[in-house]
């Protein structure tokens, strides 16, 4: 392998204490050398850390005749080939390397993200030819998150962070760049218009307005969520064309120009789409991209006559408009759970429910007169869902609270009743507090849902009602469920 000679000492700067190979880890390495060019391999032992497991894609033409530029990918919950199949396609055309964690998460007490991305750099650094100055990391949530930090103990390894559906870990990014420090890294961020995250995503896109750093935020139809394919094709190739900027990468004139075209073409198509705001998002990034690179004239003259258009200033200050209301009503709920947390006598449903303002939401979000405001309620009645149904419960049930936990699962049954998460972190709070009834009615939403009743028969939160008959006619009634309907005569 004709690697960067510093490269061997990448995974160090994640996680210290990583051993060296193990016979057996030897074994797993002779795995990752026997990956086929074009191939993907679904499974792999680390040879560094045999309790860590990934999945490897090496481009078309891979050889160790020259350096690839390499993708690791986090999944918060470990589902290592959900962004593997996502990055896939725009990888077997601008030749990248893709590895994807299965031991990558959020949401964990303590993270095992530092492991699992360094068990990845030591084994690709040691069994494949990579190109040590380009390594990109991808994440979704909190492992977007977390990527800040691993790209900040990476300098001059790490050239790009994708992230989807979170901002930065803290301010320390804001803070290394107001001391002087130039990232040596670019960002490519996103979030779905109906993420709990969305507001936070376009705050940081605009303050890193004001900062060094190359960067480009993307939205897509949806909730939290990695983006669909082409924001995820878009996403390396912008990666591509940051790389040919800053020296990183050699692509021809004609591979230039086709970058220029495909992003002019997803700017008239939001013109087309009567989404001038949005075609004004993309001409700016058309002019930051590729000015000094190609002709970017063309762009620089859009710019200009939609930046001039009054219904075009006005949807801007609109959406600044909503967003300032929002950030104060997350304030406000933020003020209503702290007031749950430390009163005596925790108040009933209703008047939670009231506080805080649950049902004028849902009926913002029906709204057609209104798609911006509509937007607005939905992606505060996420937040206010992930909260009461996860972050919120888990705290209380830590601290032996279960009464509490579930009176905001209560909550979040008055925004969404039927969703399978809220029904079965209800039903395993009822389990906590020894109310099978309650806990076979909550568990009932499940059979609508496309549950894998193999999770539910393992599941130790809900050992308690295995003995009960009513479990195993459930599971019935799931599987059955599950089965696709008879043809119709």
């Amino acid at each position: 392998m004709r690697a960067n000679p510093s490269i061997r000492r990448i995974a160090a700067a994640v996680v210290v204490g990583m051993g060296t190979c193990t016979a057996a880890g030897l074994h797993a390495q002779a795995a990752l050398a026997d990956v086929q060019a074009g191939q993907t391999v679904e499974r792999i032992v680390s040879p560094s850390d045999t309790a860590q497991r990934y999945a490897v894609y090496l481009p078309p033409g891979y050889s160790r005749e020259r350096e690839w530029p390499i993708l690791f990918a986090m999944d918060p919950r470990g589902r290592a080939m959900a962004p593997l199949r996502l990055f896939r396609p725009a990888a077997e055309r601008l030749g990248w390397i893709i590895v994807s964690s299965y031991n990558s998460a959020s949401d964990e007490k303590v993270s095992p993200n530092a492991a699992a991305l360094g068990a990845m750099v030591d084994d690709v650094q040691r069994g494949l030819s990579i190109d040590g100055r380009r390594l990109y990391l991808a994440g979704f949530s909190g492992t977007a998150r977390e990527s800040w930090f691993f790209a900040a103990r990476l300098p001059d390894h790490v050239a790009g962070i994708i992230g989807f559906g979170a901002g930065t870990p803290d301010e320390s990014p804001f803070l290394r760049m107001r001391a002087g420090e130039k990232p040596g890294f670019a960002f490519f961020g996103g979030a779905g218009d109906a993420d709990f995250n969305h507001d936070e995503v376009r705050a940081l896109d605009l303050r890193l307005d004001g900062t060094p750093l190359a960067h480009r935020t993307a939205g897509y139809p949806g909730p939290h969520s990695w983006a669909p394919e082409p924001v995820a094709t878009e996403a390396m190739e912008w990666m591509e064309v940051q790389a040919v900027k800053r020296g990183l990468a050699q692509r021809s004139a004609a591979w230039q120009d086709s970058m220029l075209a495909e992003a002019t073409a997803r700017a008239a198509a939001r013109e087309a789409a009567e989404d001038r705001t949005g075609a004004l998002v993309r001409y700016r990034g058309i002019v930051a991209d590729f000015d000094g690179l190609r002709d970017a004239s063309a762009a620089k003259a859009k710019v200009a006559a939609l930046s001039a258009d009054r219904d075009v200033r006005d949807e801007l200050a609109r959406a600044a408009h909503l967003a300032t209301r929002d950030s104060a009503l997350a304030a406000h709920h933020h003020a209503v759970f702290e007031a749950l947390a430390g009163t005596a006598r925790p108040p009933s449903t209703s008047a939670l429910v009231r506080d805080l303002g649950i049902e004028a939401l849902k009926r913002d979000a029906l709204r057609t007169d209104d798609t911006l405001a509509a937007l607005s309620a939905r992606r505060l009645l996420q937040s206010l869902l992930a909260y009461t149904t996860f972050y919120g419960p888990r705290g209380y049930l830590d601290n032996g609270d279960a009464p509490r936990a579930l009176l905001l699962l209560s909550a979040a049954r008055a925004i969404a009743s039927d969703d399978p998460e809220v029904c079965y972190a209800t039903a395993t709070t009822q389990v906590k507090l020894a109310h099978a009834d309650d806990a076979f009615t909550a568990l009932e939403c499940l059979v609508a849902h496309p549950v894998d009743p193999a999770f539910l028969e393992r599941d130790p939160d809900l050992a308690p009602l295995r003995a009960d008959a009513r479990f195993s006619a459930l599971l019935a009634r799931i599987r059955a469920a599950a089965q696709p309907a008879a043809p119709a005569p």
